[in-house]
């Protein structure tokens, strides 16, 4: 079985109107497709191509990188995995998210591929948790696989506000570490100098809301987090703080933004510890945000919700074995297959689908019943695209 994954989905050409079926790559084997790693590598990959007009764009879709052979063997004197020596498994993965998306929708994206990924690769799959697989911004993927994760967090300090960079920077140099706006307020308080340099030219930022910077900061260390497992509890205070200020200022939506990160920290805890006090809390929240992110007025965020909900009573199903788990899970991803159309969302709804397929396959481990299998089947066969070969 390739280890490369696309789809293939309907589309009218805007320009000539000509109806055509345009493939898209969501997994990208390395060893396997070098022609797709130079085009990622070149930035055009998943190029929309009119028969008659010819390119349209590049179609937004997440992509997981896989890299199986050791970073040694280079591709054109290139090293072939982005990943600087001696750092991360022998398997290596990198996820690099579509740009039209929520964070939660990107973890759940991600989730789901590294699930496929593992499901073609069987003993051979990455054992690593989506925790450690580093995140690159899609912008950002051509310099990773050309320079390397460092010269990707390099660019991103770059776009920081200049006076901001620069004060990062010095205190770098006096062996400061800033992971968030309280460590950077409590190095200033340590360094004087520079907060009076800093406060000589205020920093410029999108937005003057404390509150949105402060979810920003924590989205930040959330990615941090999926290689720095130590990180979670200071994310899980860190939105509990957030939400409770939010709520204070009036802000609803971003409070329910915030629960929705809550919850998948909180999910990501119980994966990791088998704790199940915080897979309650999680489902506790998913139901908090599912009352602000209803289905009539904010379809998409429902559903995603309800997946990742759904996934959720996934992960309690394989430690307790209860049915109840299960028909929980399956209920709550067919409701966000009411909303996630193929045609409409592709990639969520086969995300959805495969995580539909995978949990009636663990059904089947563990009662063998044939009807399982065949749902399992099914399932798993339209999200990869077999029901249409």
């Amino acid at each position: 079985m390739p280890v490369s994954y696309s789809q293939t989905i309907p589309l009218t050409c805007p320009q000539c109107g000509q109806n055509f079926h345009a493939e898209f790559w969501l997994i990208l084997d390395a060893d396997e497709r070098p022609d797709l790693l130079a085009q990622a590598r070149e930035g055009t990959l998943n190029t929309v191509t009119c028969p008659s007009c010819g390119p349209l764009g590049i179609l937004d879709a997440p992509l997981l990188l896989h890299f199986p052979t050791p970073s040694e063997r280079a591709v054109q004197g290139e090293s072939l995995s982005p990943l600087p020596e001696g750092e991360g498994p022998g398997v290596r993965v990198l996820f690099s998210p579509a740009q039209a998306t929520t964070p939660e929708q990107d973890q759940e994206h991600a989730r789901d591929l590294l699930a496929r990924l593992r499901q073609a690769l069987g003993e051979q799959a990455p054992q690593e948790g989506l925790e450690l697989v580093p995140l690159v911004p899609r912008p950002l993927l051509p310099l990773a696989l050309r320079q390397g994760l460092q010269a990707v967090q390099q660019e991103l300090q770059n776009q920081l506000p200049p006076e901001l960079r620069q004060t990062l920077e010095e205190l770098a140099r006096r062996g400061v570490e800033v992971r968030s706006s309280e460590d950077l307020e409590r190095a200033l308080q340590q360094h004087p100098d520079l907060r009076e340099k800093l406060a000589e030219r205020p920093v410029q930022t999108p937005s003057t809301s404390p509150l949105f910077q402060r979810f920003q900061e924590l989205l930040a260390l959330q990615q941090q987090a999926r290689n720095r497992p130590s990180l979670w509890h200071s994310v899980v205070e860190g939105w509990q703080e957030l939400i409770a200020q939010a709520e204070e200022a009036g802000e609803t939506l971003l409070a329910a933004h915030a629960r929705s990160n809550l919850a998948l920290a909180c999910s990501g805890l119980y994966e990791i510890s088998g704790d199940p006090s915080w897979a309650d809390r999680a489902a506790a929240l998913y139901a908090e945000v599912s009352r602000v992110f209803n289905r009539e007025q904010s379809p998409d965020n429902w559903a995603m919700t309800e997946h990742n909900l759904g996934n959720l009573f996934a992960r309690r199903y394989e430690r307790s074995g209860e049915e109840a788990h299960a028909l929980g899970g399956v209920a709550l991803c067919r409701l966000a297959l009411a909303v996630f159309h193929r045609e409409r969302a592709p990639a969520d709804w086969a995300m959805t689908e495969n995580s539909l397929g995978s949990l009636f396959l663990r059904r089947y481990q563990r009662s063998g019943e044939e009807a399982h299998a065949q749902a399992a089947e099914a399932q798993i066969g339209r999200a990869w695209g077999w029901d249409r070969v």
